[in-house]
């Protein structure tokens, strides 16, 4: 990642200060190529330099500390944040087949993605509580800042624009990661297991206690009722839960275009 150092020094917030330019936090896409060219004729020699000359030694800058960077960056990408491999946060030592490891990945990216990489964007305070690099709480605190972005002047729209006053593309992304989250890391991880909310474990237990094999016919016409019963109920909370796996996963598909920092 390039850090401009130049473009966010002290010397050159003053000068924005002195030239009367307020520079946006954050704007859409295409909004910076709509307000460099406002600022530019506005304002050339503020905006030479307050923006081309800090541009031309963050270049340079750049170039120098890369060299030095490049093989440290790729030593810590590799054997490090193995950033080629995909975490599924399953459980260790235990076998599972490509489909939980798949659904796990992708439950797992979106939970890094916001406790991780979204955390580092936010302008957190200190008191946030961090623990192996990662902070919910940071995380959440940007995605709440993005959800209430809306066109108007600081994204280079204004009045009688067609969207002035509607939500961003980023707004809407947020809203969407911000849920999916959510199922990700408290919804899904506390769903009552099927098993014992179907009355299914119940019943076997029940037919165990009674020293009726797994294999073995139930004695009475009541116990093969409870069984149909429970196992009727037990196959359609599996396929509720199915289906609702299948639809948030093809949402995290859906929205992955705003998965990048």
């Amino acid at each position: 990642m390039k850090h401009y150092y130049f473009m966010d020094c002290k010397l050159n917030r003053y000068l924005r200060q002195k030239f009367g330019i307020e520079k946006p936090y954050a704007l859409e896409w295409g909004g910076w190529d709509k307000w460099n060219a406002e600022l530019k004729v506005s304002k050339p020699l503020a905006y030479f330099l307050t923006e081309t000359v800090p541009h031309f030694l963050d270049d340079v800058h750049y170039s120098i500390t890369e060299t030095w960077n490049k093989p440290k960056r790729y030593i810590r990408n590799r054997f490090i944040d193995r950033l080629h491999m995909l975490p599924t946060g399953l459980e260790k030592g235990v076998w599972w087949d490509c489909d939980s490891r798949l659904e796990g990945a992708l439950r797992q990216l979106i939970i890094d993605f916001v406790e991780i990489e979204l955390a580092h964007m936010h302008d957190w305070k200190r008191e946030m509580k961090w623990v192996n690099g990662r902070c919910p709480e940071a995380g959440l605190g940007y995605l709440g800042w993005a959800k209430e972005l809306k066109y108007d002047e600081n994204s280079g729209s204004s009045e009688g624009d067609k969207y002035y006053g509607k939500p961003t593309q980023q707004s809407i992304d947020s809203i969407e990661i911000a849920q999916i989250y959510d199922w990700c890391k408290n919804i899904r991880p506390n769903r009552p297991d099927a098993m014992d909310v179907s009355g299914w474990s119940a019943h076997c237990d029940a037919l165990r206690d009674e020293g009726v094999g797994f294999f073995s016919q139930p004695k009475t016409a009541e116990e093969r009722k409870r069984g149909d019963k429970a196992l009727k109920l037990l196959r359609k909370i599996e396929a509720d839960y199915d289906r609702e796996d299948t639809e948030m996963y093809i949402r995290i598909i859906k929205v992955r275009k705003a998965l990048w920092t």
